[in-house]
């Protein structure tokens, strides 16, 4: 809820969540999506502190956030998790998606790995 009120900045006044969204839509259609690609380090830190490895390193994240009207009971507006997703590339599949300049040898074995 904050971070869709404050999405405008701090002058700006206030304004209701659905403004985040196209009007006119229908319910279904007030979500979006959002994804990340990220290579990660092999040697990680599991939530406990301990050492572990990564088994993939080349990984993609979404998330679908949707907008939910105030209840009957409630006067509150939120936007809402609707799904979540983790999964990886495997070392095939990295020559495409890495869109940058790299070596396989140099850059690509190093960095991507799936066990």
């Amino acid at each position: 809820m904050t971070a869709g009120t404050l999405a405008r900045g701090p002058t700006a006044a206030p304004g209701e969540l659905t403004d985040l969204f196209c009007r006119g839509l229908p319910e279904q259609a007030r979500r979006f999506r959002i994804a990340a690609e990220m290579l990660v380090e092999r040697e990680v830190e599991d939530d406990f502190g301990r050492p572990a490895e990564a088994t993939s390193t080349f990984l993609r994240y979404e998330i679908e956030i949707g907008y939910q009207g105030p209840p009957e009971l409630q006067d509150r507006e939120r936007l809402v998790l609707l799904a979540e997703k983790l999964d990886y590339f495997t070392e095939d599949e990295a020559a495409g998606k890495l869109r940058f300049p790299h070596s396989a040898g140099k850059f690509r074995k190093a960095a991507v790995h799936n066990d």
